[in-house]
């Protein structure tokens, strides 16, 4: 009889920390992407309601979410540079 054949270890089937903190990287970036999108949507809306000159109630509104937006851009992009 020949030498038995080894089964591959599970531990090469796992990924690798590595391999996680690439995806989640990529997915945080891509989550920040999206949200710089939604931010330059709410900027281009209130550039148009000051340019227009009326008073409009929702610009508060407007000028608050954009805020919220950037800020959680930022803690995202904290996120990203404490894994790195």
């Amino acid at each position: 009889m020949g030498t038995p054949r080894r089964k591959p270890s599970d531990a090469n089937l796992l990924p690798t920390n590595s391999r996680i903190s690439e995806a989640v990287s990529v997915f945080v970036q891509h989550e920040v992407d999206e949200i710089e999108k939604d931010l330059a949507k709410f900027n281009e809306q209130i550039n148009q309601i000051e340019n227009s000159g009326r008073q409009d109630p929702t610009i508060e509104l407007l000028k608050e979410q954009a805020i919220l937006l950037a800020r959680h851009i930022d803690e995202l992009r904290c996120s990203l540079c404490a894994k790195n």
